[in-house]
């Protein structure tokens, strides 16, 4: 159900140190990123459990304190069968891909509908870093 290419990492040993478990995942956290975003839009649309296994997999490999975002539509309300409560078990926040651009629709009906949908989900502000293109 994972796109290929995407980051998926296979299960480490619980003895393996934090610090390692996250250099396995691959170059961009071995060069400092402060926060992983997963995107996972179509991959796990209408497949909870795809969700939940990485979203398991990839925070025991992060460890519980590490940022973990999930990149996902930006209207929820026409996307009702993602499993947002699912990722929301597993991650920090949300990362909605926003592209008024390409709804054509003004900047802030876009992004006000964006923050109005998570918030129906009780998903804080805070949580929510919208992410879009020109």
């Amino acid at each position: 159900m994972v796109r290929p290419g995407a980051i998926v990492p296979r299960r480490l040993p619980a003895a393996e140190g934090a610090g390692r478990r996250r250099r396995r995942l691959g170059l961009p956290l071995r060069r400092g990123a402060e926060f992983l975003a997963l995107d996972v839009e179509a991959e796990v649309k209408g497949h909870p459990e795809a969700a939940a296994d990485v979203g398991q997999r990839i925070r025991e490999t992060l460890g519980p304190d590490y940022p973990l975002y999930f990149s996902s539509f930006a209207i929820a309300r026409y996307h009702q069968s993602f499993p947002f409560e699912t990722f929301r078990h597993y991650c920090t926040g949300t990362a909605p891909q926003v592209y008024w651009n390409a709804f054509r629709w003004p900047l802030g009906q876009a992004l006000g509908w964006t923050y109005d949908d998570y918030a129906g989900m009780q998903i804080p502000s805070a949580e929510v870093l919208t992410v879009g293109g020109l």
